[in-house]
């Protein structure tokens, strides 16, 4: 019963960290204390790199659904394995973000 307890306590302490740390990490970008210029840019170019974006957007839709994913589980269950539909869908958007470093290093 005690350990039930400190698991509930544990998750609401740990979901509770990562909403601090998000909120203060949009609160440094929004103010420009961490620098985003190169985020979806080129370096030195002005047009937008598609395949950063895709990259950026994957991996964190990817990251949020298995966190969330992972939490329904039962602790004893551990952590939950990553689908192979999943798995080749985050490998194919980082190897389009690689095609798309290459293409832009060659033109």
């Amino acid at each position: 019963m005690i350990w039930g307890t400190l698991a509930a306590i544990m998750k609401v302490t740990i979901l509770g960290w990562f909403l601090i740390v998000g909120l203060f990490l949009l609160y440094k970008i929004m103010t420009n204390g961490i620098g985003t210029d190169g985020l979806l840019r080129h370096a030195g170019e002005d047009h937008f790199g598609f395949h950063r974006a895709q990259l950026m957007a994957f991996t964190l839709l990817f990251a949020i659904g298995y966190v969330m994913f992972a939490l329904r589980q039962p602790a004893a269950a551990g952590m939950p394995d990553i689908s192979t539909p999943m798995l080749a869908a985050l490998l194919g958007s980082h190897a389009a973000y690689l095609g798309g470093k290459l293409l832009n290093q060659g033109g």
